[in-house]
Formats: structure tokens, sequence, C-alpha cells
């Protein structure tokens, strides 16, 4: 070991105790830096955190930067900690807001539990949330599907799986915004029992139709998609799309939307092709008969098969 080195640790160990809380303080948060960016590439895409580890070292580390030069105060420091901890105190005042922002509106909260499953969301403030549905894996969650839900918060009561045909159930009915939504927990299962599960759809859409704000269905036959809107809208997805991303489009013209109310116009998303039919010809359907419907006319006009 080295005179230098000999002299620094000699000098080191003479310090008060304060300044050593303080140096080996300053050596953890420049630690957390690499380990929490390390944190959060590890799950990947589809995973998170169980426990969102990044969210409390990333947290400990910008507390670290307010405290420690208060914690300084009349201790004798070295030149260069003294300007670090000036440094790192001014940057935290300045980053205060949108830090906080930034880690709020991207940290997963988990919003309910039912055994290996989880219901939770990101987003807040100016972010549109967004719900998750994923499953435990060890220290992880696995990302299982993105809902198209808009409640902000899920409660045990809200939700529930069938294990024994693999359906995810989604009922949130305050007093502001009701919607349903109905989606595969398990989709090996969800397929197999498909005639059980369009039979619950198609009975959900006829119990809930005229009172509900919102319904969402992913048909067991194919994983398309079906959504409808209060507002006179019936979106189809076809399988793997995202939920903004339709591919056809009903409008059932009503007084709320300012357009005529004797006709319906469908729409082709990925073609651009556009038909109007009168409305008596293309009545309110269920789920699967908006499936059928849709692909009637996919053989008809040659449209490009969605499904």
């Amino acid at each position: 070991m080295s005179s230098a080195t000999t002299a620094y640790i000699h000098s080191f160990m003479c310090k008060s105790t304060r300044y050593k809380t303080v140096v080996w303080l300053v050596w953890v948060q420049l630690a957390l830096m690499p380990i929490s960016i390390l944190l959060i590439n590890i799950p990947g895409a589809d995973r998170i955190w169980r426990w969102d580890i990044p969210f409390w070292t990333l947290s400990i580390g910008y507390v670290l930067g307010l405290v420690l030069l208060p914690l300084s105060y009349g201790v004798e420091k070295d030149l260069s900690l003294k300007w670090w901890l000036r440094i790192d105190f001014v940057m935290s005042l300045l980053i205060f807001v949108p830090f906080g922002l930034i880690l709020l509106c991207s940290r997963p909260t988990i919003l309910s539990t039912k055994g290996d499953y989880v219901l939770y969301r990101y987003g807040g403030f100016m972010a549109s949330p967004r719900i998750i549905f994923g499953v435990k894996s060890g220290l992880f969650i696995t990302e299982l599907q993105d809902l198209s839900v808009c409640s902000w918060d899920i409660s045990d009561y809200d939700w529930d799986i069938d294990s024994k045909t693999g359906c995810l159930w989604i009922n949130s009915s305050d007093s502001k915004y009701k919607e349903l939504h109905v989606y595969p927990a398990d989709s090996m299962l969800y397929h197999a029992n498909r005639e059980m599960i369009n039979e619950r759809i198609n009975s959900l859409y006829h119990l809930y139709a005229d009172s509900y704000d919102s319904m969402d269905f992913v048909l067991p036959d194919d994983f398309s998609r079906v959504s409808y809107t209060g507002n006179g809208y019936v979106d189809y997805f076809k399988a793997g799309s995202p939920w903004w991303d339709a591919s056809v489009m009903i409008l059932y013209h009503t007084s709320k939307n300012d357009l005529s109310t004797d006709s319906v116009t469908i729409r082709f998303e990925d073609s651009g092709e556009k038909m109007i039919f009168p409305k008596d010809s293309v009545p309110q359907m269920s789920p699967t008969e908006i499936h059928n419907f849709i692909t009637s006319l996919e053989k008809q006009h040659t449209i490009k098969k969605i499904d």
C-alpha cells in the first residue's frame, strides 16, 4: 500500500463520525445510479418488478441529494466534497417537480391482486391511465394483456377470473362511468370453452347494452375484439391489434353525433373503404353477430380478410 493511500486512510479515520457518514452516503448515492439503470433494464418490455425496486433506489438516491448538504453543516470537509454536495443539492432542488412527476407517471401502481394474477396501472397527471393484466413470475410481474379500461381505480370487487374457462371479466360501475370487459386470462382454456364463453358474452351484452357507457369483448374463436361505446360507435379489432387500432368501425348515426339518423356507416380502416346502409338493414348486434356480419361483408365485397 502506498504512503499516499496510507495517509488518506489515516486522515479519514481521524475524522468525525458525521463526516464519515456523509462520505459513505455519497458513495452509496453514486453506486445507486448504475444500480438503478441496471434494475430498470433487467425486466424487459413486458415485465415489471413486483416490489417496484427501481422506484425505491431512484427515490433513495434523490433524497440523499437533498439531505447530505444539510447533514454536513458544521463539518470540516475537503474542497471537492464541499462542491459536490452543493452541486448535488442544487440539482436536486431544480429537478424536484419534473423528477417527481416523471417518477409518479412512469411508476406502475398495483390496483388489485387475486392469487397470482395482478391488475396494475401506468399513468397519472397528464398521462392517460393504462390498465395492465399480469401474472406473478418470481421477482417480476409478466404482462399478459394491455386492457382498454378507462377507470382509474379497480377494486377486488370489480373483477374476477373463471379458472375453468380461462375467462377474465372486469365490471367497473361507479356513478360516473360504467364499463364491462371480458378478456382471456388463459388463451388455451378460453378458446377450448368458446361455445360457453360466446354464450356468456352475448348474454352480458344484452343485459347491459342499454345501461353501460362502454363494453369490450374478446371473442374466443379467433381472439378478435368488439368494443361498444355509448355514443353509437362499435369498433372491431382483428386479433393481435393494439387496443386503439380498430380494423372496422360501425357508426349508428344518432342525434348525439349530429349526423343523419336514417343510415349506418361502416368504415374499413385497413382498406379505407366506406359503406353506408339503411339503418333498418343493420340492427344493433351482439359481439358474435358483429363478427359474423363483418366476415360476411368481406366475402361479399372481396375486402381484405381481417380475422
